[in-house]
């Protein structure tokens, strides 16, 4: 059995780890900016609903699943052990992603019967500050 890699599967993001290029990742969640509200609403409000932003913005993890290669997997599992802070850039023909970063979760997806002979691992990496987009 041929164990399938990133060139013959429709992942069109690339993951870098630094300046490393990790993998090819098909995104299930590209990291957002939120942020909570403060509630302002009084009896003067006219039944409104009346915020404001708190001024804390918070950025939401990225998620994305990629074809597993015992070097790819290893540097998860490494930052993941260590709980290593470095920066990750996530890319393709249009944009880049990049921000700082620790990965939150890691596992081996089940079996793809569509795809049975590709081993495919979905990771969380949750950013610890500012995202940067760039357009490529």
């Amino acid at each position: 059995m041929t164990v399938r890699t990133d060139a013959n599967l429709n992942y069109p993001f690339v993951l870098s780890r630094g300046a490393v290029v990790i993998g090819h990742v098909q995104i299930a969640k590209w990291p957002e900016w939120s942020q909570n509200k403060v509630e302002l609403t009084g009896h003067d409000s006219a039944g409104d609903e009346e915020s404001m932003p708190d001024g804390i913005r918070r950025p939401t993890p990225f998620v994305g699943t990629m074809v597993s290669t015992t070097d790819n997997i290893e540097v998860f599992r490494d930052d993941f052990e260590a709980g290593t802070v470095t920066t990750w850039t996530i890319a393709d023909d249009v944009d880049s992603c990049s921000f700082s970063g620790w990965i939150m979760s890691m596992k081996r997806n089940d079996a793809d019967g569509a795809k049975p002979d590709a081993v495919k691992w979905e990771i969380s990496i949750q950013p610890t500050g500012p995202l940067t987009w760039v357009p490529s």
